[in-house]
């Protein structure tokens, strides 16, 4: 092996160990929006008011569920991941098997491991079919995007 491929071998390794090292850039999500989701909601918002800041609560028009994260540094990365989904959205539906997601939330959490540092609240979806068309969506979406590059 020359020097030229050995530098090159060693500054990819440089910077996938520092791209490991950094947190999520971007996300992939599904908008959640119905008129009884944004109204539950709501209630949950007014009672949660009376126990935690009413701002951990998401507004409904904001409501989603993540797919997955990215790491995309350069215009050229988030080109590139734009591209994918484009390209992995016409599979959506026969991965859903044309049915509607129904579901329930549960198990409510928080996202870090300081409660007084809270942010962000989550919970887990629960199709009502019992399904795991859920997963296998998210699985198979990260996996298209690996795929992709």
């Amino acid at each position: 092996m020359d020097s030229l491929s050995s530098l090159e071998i060693r500054i990819d390794s440089i910077i996938s160990s520092a791209r490991k090292r950094e947190k999520p850039t971007h996300f992939i999500s599904i908008p959640i929006c119905s008129d009884e989701i944004s109204s539950n909601l709501q209630k949950f918002r007014e009672l949660c008011s009376k126990l935690v800041d009413p701002n951990l609560v998401q507004i409904p028009s904001k409501l989603h569920m993540t797919m997955g994260v990215l790491k995309l540094f350069s215009e050229t990365e988030i080109k590139k991941a734009v591209d994918a989904l484009n390209s992995f959205a016409p599979k959506i539906p026969y991965i859903l098997r044309g049915k509607p997601l129904r579901g329930c939330m549960k198990n409510l959490e928080i996202m870090n491991d300081e409660p007084k540092s809270v942010k962000v609240l989550y919970g887990e979806l629960h199709l009502l079919d019992d399904s795991n068309r859920l997963q296998v969506l998210a699985d198979d979406c990260l996996d298209y995007f690996v795929e992709q590059g």
